[in-house]
């Protein structure tokens, strides 16, 4: 199975927002961490990027003040 290392972007997910590598293997995020000189097919180099995996909205509106609404 292919695998794909997104190293050094900020990664958000629910709990957490942070500098981590993503892995992937096929389809599927496999680790989220620093994850080093992992050997892996293809490498994406995120620096300076924010890198949302699936099932991240990434189109909210974190305080909508004007429609008396606040998330997060």
């Amino acid at each position: 199975m292919e695998t794909t290392l997104i190293r050094g972007g900020t990664v958000v997910l629910d709990q957490m927002v942070a500098k981590q590598d993503l892995l992937l293997r096929g389809e599927k995020i496999a680790a989220v961490g620093e994850l080093g000189d992992y050997p892996a097919d293809t490498i994406i180099d995120a620096s300076g990027l924010l890198v949302l995996p699936g099932g991240v909205d990434t189109h909210v509106h974190f305080n909508d003040v004007f429609m008396n609404t606040i998330s997060v």
